[in-house]
């Protein structure tokens, strides 16, 4: 029996918010260029806000099968610091990979570095010494 997909299923993944977002390939059997990924709050759950394209991961096409990277494309990765799930659907699933809810499998951790939450209000005195407390995020 041939299991397709990615293997193994720890294949954490790390981007910067204000940065944009490329990766190392996603390793596994028999991947395919219609494969598709997803940056999810939880596996088959909802799409975190702020992601470029929704948080789907196309893969690199330009290279030689199957894709050898992945990315959110140009746009720069806005969303809030913290810890999300990296999410496989096949791109044989005949009702194809739409919703969060295709996205079954969970291959790993996408750790975002930057502040969260987004709005940290900070009060600071004219004429008076200032400095700032630390960021609330990950780092």
């Amino acid at each position: 029996m041939l299991v397709v997909g990615p293997s193994p299923l720890e294949q954490d993944r790390t981007c910067i918010a204000g940065r944009t977002c490329n990766a190392e390939r996603i390793r596994g059997q028999s991947l395919r260029a219609s494969d598709r990924l997803q940056i999810l709050a939880t596996g088959g759950g909802t799409v975190p806000l702020r992601f470029p394209m929704n948080g789907l991961i196309l893969p690199d096409l330009n290279a030689s099968q199957p894709p050898s990277g992945m990315g959110l494309g140009s746009e720069i990765v806005s969303a809030p610091g913290g810890l999300y799930r990296l999410c496989w659907c096949s791109g044989l699933k005949p009702s194809g990979c739409l919703r969060g809810t295709d996205f079954q499998t969970d291959l790993g951790a996408m750790t975002i570095l930057g502040v969260s939450p987004l709005q940290q209000d900070r009060t600071c005195i004219s004429g008076r010494v200032w400095a700032v407390d630390s960021l609330l995020g990950l780092e």
